[in-house]
């Protein structure tokens, strides 16, 4: 007869033991390592330099050296303990998995912004309630759990790699070679990229997020000094710019084309660069094109064959041992964060100060404002005057966006709290880079013969006591923050221009930068919308477009943003009667009650007040009805007794449509008929502004705002 608790209790050999432990081992490194790494980089991999498989190796090593530690681990522990040492393997495997897939909050773009860790600290306890539970069940069970623990392993690993393979089938092939077609390559900047020409220069510099409002300040501080270091320049204090992030405003700024969600928006943006870019303009009339930035999508189109030379900054801008030694911790880090716990995410994040980037070399050069104006200096150095044919010079580096890093005097602080005056230093640390690069095509003999253009592909919100625009609430937030960030800097220097710096207000437009530009060159087109800026009389009457959206969708990977709050602007962009909302447009792949819900402004969630479904809201609140509605139907009620007088405005995209005298404690109805849209893609925008006297704040609402 077989003794049963003697069996399961004899000696393992060594190949079982390795059989036993070796996939549940490799699950946990394989997310940190291997998957979590191929997710990182697939989906940021236009930001790298280099291929993935040339990053690689600076990780593997390491998940070797845990793989072979966890092994061995599992080799010397006693049968019991082995079962308990596999089935927790196999748990915090599943557990990582979980967290980088299932569980991951969207933070948005992680820069530009420090990402909202108090919005997302209801999930530490429950992910911790979730993690104790796994491990607990995994212990308590051991012996059933290290029994499944191998094959279930050998599943999850399979299919992530078929999920791999699917998804991002060339980073799963062999190393590729550098030389062989379509492999990423690593390039110091070539020797061409620094040749000016002796006649014809159009050199256009973005400086990312400079609001024209820090620049008119800069100006008027040494203003003798300024006047001489930007002698000849027109600066256009009322310029608008057509989007809040950089993604919408570059095909605006380079096609003269503002974007509005009717295709995919890389489809939208590679329509323009070939069509209707100041790149394929200036190519067909024999300009040579120097392209320098860092952002996506912004190099002009592989159509152009001959005379464009295209750079694109590496973060650091270093030798490639280097660059690569960072880009593989970057890799790394986002990786940790994106799989771990958000109890843990924070201290990963480090202030912006990420935990492994730390440990590759200089602080200064792993954040792209300090690495940029390095850049910048370096380029200025080398610049030389060697080519007889014009040149188009197009360089987008970008501080001042934040985060703030470096002080007035250019000293690297390491992230500073966003304030208006560390902006501010910061901004000012730019132009003294700038006034450096000036003055290097002043030895160089063709400061004065250059058409030169300083500019911005968008402001930035910024507190200012005493804003024209204060207090003034929107569908899209707060108008003087709406502002900032609608004015980015616009300065021009014509050929030949010179004496002291002047100001315009001529109502100019982001979109008007392809024609002019083209005017510069003595190339007018037909197909370049907008007007040449120096065209633009100060006292014209000129209706202009500003297009708001949420920060999370500055996402570079979504192919649609999720809404786009359209604004007129028909005046001076700091009057406050110039502004209207027109409308919003939507995803047209979502659905537009869901999109319109989250847009919503200052309403409750539908409460149950005495037997009846209500919305409180605040005195400013937004709603929105769907494109087939067809009446706008309002019901509200004075709750406060002591209230004398309650009246609520409505408004139906940007117009005043009708108001409701709701004085008294009877609910008021007010409806407005509707043409239902045939565009599923633009809801009603309905705005509420109550009015009241005597006590009380928020308003009481029926349930809903809209019938069809």
């Amino acid at each position: 007869m077989v003794d049963r608790h003697r069996t399961a209790d004899a000696p393992l050999t060594r190949r079982a033991r390795v059989r036993l432990v070796l996939f549940p081992a490799l699950l946990g490194p394989a997310q940190l390592f291997l998957f979590g790494p191929l997710t990182t980089y697939s989906r940021n991999e236009s930001e790298f330099a280099v291929g993935f498989w040339n990053l690689a190796p600076h990780w593997l090593w390491a998940a070797a050296l845990v793989v072979a530690l966890l092994v061995s681990a599992g080799l010397w522990l006693p049968r019991r303990a082995l079962q308990r040492w596999v089935a927790v393997l196999f748990a915090v495997g599943v557990l990582l998995w979980a967290q980088g897939n299932l569980l991951v909050p969207d933070f948005g773009p992680l820069y530009g912004a420090a990402p909202d860790f108090e919005n997302v600290a209801w999930r530490t306890p429950l992910e911790l309630g979730v993690a104790t539970a796994t491990l607990t069940l995994a212990v308590v069970f051991a012996r059933a759990v290290a029994a499944v623990a191998p094959l279930a392993s050998q599943a999850l690993l399979a299919l992530q790699i078929v999920a791999a393979v699917i998804s991002a089938p060339g980073l799963m092939q062999a190393p590729p070679d550098e030389a062989s077609r379509g492999a990423r390559r690593w390039n110091t900047p070539p020797a061409g990229i620094f040749e000016l020409s002796r006649g014809t220069n159009i050199i256009h510099l973005v400086l990312d997020g400079f609001p024209s409002e820090i620049f008119a300040e800069a100006m008027d501080r040494e203003r003798d000094a300024r006047d001489r270091d930007f002698s000849g320049f027109v600066f256009f204090a009322d310029h608008l710019g057509a989007f809040r992030s950089t993604r919408g405003s570059m095909p605006a700024m380079l096609a003269g084309v503002n974007y509005r969600n009717e295709a995919p928006f890389d489809d939208f943006r590679a329509r323009a660069w070939r069509q209707s870019s100041i790149f394929s303009v200036l190519a067909r009339h024999g300009y040579r094109i120097h392209s320098i930035t860092f952002h996506p999508g912004e190099q002009p189109p592989s159509s152009i064959r001959r005379g464009v030379i295209r750079y694109r900054i590496p973060t650091p801008y270093s030798d490639r041992r280097t660059y690569e030694r960072f880009a593989a911790a970057q890799v790394l880090d986002l990786t940790l964060f994106r799989h771990a716990p958000t109890g843990l995410k924070r201290r990963i994040f480090n202030g912006d100060r990420w935990v492994l980037q730390q440990w590759t070399g200089s602080a200064a050069r792993q954040v792209r404002q300090s690495n940029h104006l390095a850049f910048l200096d370096d380029f200025t150095g080398r610049l030389a005057v060697t080519s007889a044919q014009p040149v188009y010079l197009f360089l987008h580096v970008i501080p001042p966006h934040p985060p703030v890093v470096l002080d007035s005097s250019c000293t690297f602080v390491g992230q500073q709290p966003f304030t208006r005056a560390t902006f501010a230093g910061q901004a000012a640390c730019v132009l003294t880079h700038v006034r450096g690069f000036l003055d290097r095509l002043r030895a160089l003999g063709v400061y004065d013969s250059s058409a030169i253009l300083l500019t911005a592909d968008h402001g930035w919100a910024l507190n200012r006591p005493g804003h024209p625009l204060e207090g003034i609430l929107t569908p899209g937030g707060r108008l003087d923050r709406i502002a900032s960030q609608a004015m980015p800097l616009l300065a021009v220097k014509l050929p030949g221009a010179e004496g002291p710096l002047r100001t315009s207000y001529a109502p100019t437009a982001l979109t008007d930068l392809p024609a002019t530009i083209a005017a510069l060159a003595g190339t007018r087109s037909h197909r370049l919308p907008g007007q040449p800026v120096f065209e633009i009389d100060a006292a014209a009457s000129r209706p202009r477009t500003f297009t708001m959206h949420s920060w999370t969708n500055a996402d570079w990977q979504r192919p649609y943003f999720d809404a786009l709050l359209i604004f007129d602007v028909n005046g001076r962009v700091l009057d406050r009667d110039a502004w209207r909302f027109r409308h919003a447009i939507l995803d047209p792949t979502s659905n537009p009650d869901v999109v319109s819900g989250r847009l919503g402004v200052g309403l409750s969630e539908i409460q149950n007040v005495n037997g009846e479904p209500v919305r409180w809201g605040k005195p400013y609140a937004v709603t929105y009805a769907p494109p087939d509605a067809r009446a706008v139907k309002v019901q509200v009620r004075n709750h406060a007794a002591t209230t004398t007088r309650l009246a609520v405005t409505v408004r139906l995209d940007g117009r005043p449509v009708g108001q409701i005298d709701a004085t008294g404690g009877a609910w008021h109805t007010w409806t407005y008929p509707l043409e239902p849209r045939t565009d599923r893609r633009s809801p009603f925008c309905i705005e509420l502004i109550a009015e009241r006297t005597g006590e009380g704040q928020d308003v009481l609402y029926g349930a809903s705002f809209w019938t069809r």
